[in-house]
């Protein structure tokens, strides 16, 4: 299951709101993580076009460990008013997880025995 570890909000500049999130899953096999690994990439596609995204996983095969590390930046024309970064992180998180467990799910379904 996929824990957020951490969250960072800050503005690295004047038109630029940085959000950094970071997740963890364990006990995940070799081939789950390959194949977690690439469906997440297309997470991008369910984010704002103007949206920035990074990414960084690491696994350990050892512990089964998998860290998610999401860098996203945001052009401050497309925060609320009143600056609710934290509103807009949560909203982040909680997509990615949906995003996550679906496609979790997939592979349990498709490829699991």
């Amino acid at each position: 299951m996929l824990k957020t570890i951490d969250t960072k909000i800050q503005r690295i500049n004047a038109t630029t709101t940085e959000i950094i999130l970071k997740f963890e899953d364990t006990g995940l096999k070799l081939e789950q993580y390959t194949y977690l690994k690439d469906r997440l990439d297309s997470f991008k596609l369910y984010l704002n076009t103007e949206y920035l995204l990074k990414s960084k996983n690491t696994y350990d095969q050892n512990s089964g460990q998998f860290l998610i590390e999401l860098t996203i930046l945001i052009p401050d024309h497309l925060m609320p008013l009143e600056f609710k970064a934290i509103d807009v992180s949560n909203e982040i998180t909680d997509l990615y997880k949906i995003f996550y467990d679906a496609q979790n799910q997939i592979y349990k379904k498709n490829y699991q025995k």
